[in-house]
């Protein structure tokens, strides 16, 4: 099973550093997040290219609900010219101020994206919720794309997944450590929450159903790698 490990977005160049630094002992793609709470940080783009410049591979998630048509695509063309060969496209939070613009649907952007030939190099990803319905995940996969972020896991579910969708499967699994876990507790994310101590365990069980795990770990990067280190 492979890893990627989830960067914490921030606007100081030093404590991104320092993760990409800690990250590769781990994994060779991080995923970075698109203002997560719909809270301001440095682009995911701009930090995916400061993720490549230390040899990792970067998939970069983009938040559909803040562009225009025009913004969209002025980020897809910016993200192609660095390199970047992975895009998870999610409507995201609210902003925390200023207007929702939603111009783009994530669905809209892949179709966007899959139209234009000089973005073939491109592999776009959807977020997929397991809560909804077998219906709905049947729409939304019937889009094909390459790659899925897998949350809210149910065992019954992920076996009809497995069946279904030829994809890759990418498992979210946030990790509690007793430095985060006030912060992780507060999440809506209850069924991907996995305590550090049984780490192990977490990845065996969705080993079965899953291709990779994203790895989160919210203010505690440097211990959850500690704990994959462990496990490899």
């Amino acid at each position: 099973m492979k890893f990627y490990v989830e960067v914490q977005p921030s606007r100081f160049r030093d404590k991104l550093d320092e993760q990409f630094a800690i990250i590769k002992e781990v994994s060779e793609r991080v995923h970075v997040p698109d203002a997560p709470m719909g809270y301001p940080k440095a682009s995911s783009i701009v930090i995916a290219f400061l993720a490549q410049a230390h040899g990792l591979r970067a998939t970069v998630h983009l938040r559909t609900t803040d562009y225009s048509y025009v913004g969209f695509l002025n980020q897809i063309y910016g993200a192609h010219l660095l390199g970047i060969d992975k895009i998870l496209l999610l409507r995201g939070d609210p902003p925390y101020r200023g207007s929702i613009v939603s111009d783009v649907s994530p669905e809209d952007g892949l179709r966007i994206i899959r139209s234009d030939k000089r973005l073939n190099a491109i592999e776009v990803g959807f977020i997929l919720s397991l809560r909804y319905p077998i219906e709905k995940i049947r729409e939304r996969i019937a889009l094909n794309p390459d790659f899925v972020l897998v949350m809210h896991k149910s065992r019954e579910k992920l076996s009809w997944l497995n069946d279904s969708y030829g994809g890759e499967k990418i498992g979210y699994l946030i990790i509690s450590t007793p430095r985060n876990e006030g912060l992780v507790e507060k999440l809506p994310q209850r069924e991907d929450v996995c305590r550090l101590e049984k780490l192990a365990e977490c990845i065996d069980e969705s080993s079965v159903y899953l291709d990779s795990l994203l790895v989160s770990c919210p203010e505690d990067v440097v211990e959850c790698v500690y704990a994959l280190k462990k496990i490899m």
